[in-house]
């Protein structure tokens, strides 16, 4: 599956990009906010990450921003299973932080997974998300909030020291 937003184009990933992947996500500033990504981040772990399968119900994605250099990875995001419930993660690299790319992207993901949200027993789950997304206002705290998580993402964090 890939998707297009105004800025960003969100894909699976492939093995030729384990390098740049391990490059993007391997900041412990990063990886502290993920339920499930390890510290360190290893060249053994990116590669498993490129290799596993997608699952068409629970999709994940590179998130890249297009440009005249080709497309650069500056995060992911996607579905998991967390605790019995549907879970939107994502994380943006510390050097494209503050772009708005968290937001956008998790916004066109649900956007088009929505529909979806019947098969995967969680249409009240996106009703939520898809509610707390559209009232954001670019600010990208709802979605650990929402969830019940007490960590931030460093974007957050430093969107919400810009507002108080």
């Amino acid at each position: 599956m890939f998707i297009r937003s105004e800025r960003l184009f969100l894909r699976p990933a492939w093995p030729e990009d384990r390098d740049e992947l391990m490059a993007r996500i391997g900041h412990e500033a990063v990886v502290r906010n993920l339920a499930r990504v390890p510290w360190p981040y290893t060249a053994e772990d990116a590669r498993a990450f490129v290799e596993k399968p997608q699952d068409h119900r629970l999709p994940s994605f590179l998130v890249t921003a297009p440009g005249a250099q080709g497309a650069r990875i500056v995060g992911g995001c996607g579905l998991s299973m967390l605790d019995g419930e549907v879970n939107l993660g994502y994380w943006i690299t510390p050097d494209e932080q503050g772009r708005g790319y968290a937001t956008e992207a998790a916004r066109t993901l649900l956007r088009n997974i929505e529909s979806h949200a019947a098969t995967l027993d969680a249409t009240r789950a996106f009703a939520r998300l898809r509610t707390s997304v559209e009232a954001s206002q670019n600010d990208a705290r709802w979605l650990r909030e929402r969830q019940g998580r007490e960590r931030l993402l460093a974007e957050v964090v430093r969107q919400a020291s810009l507002r108080f």
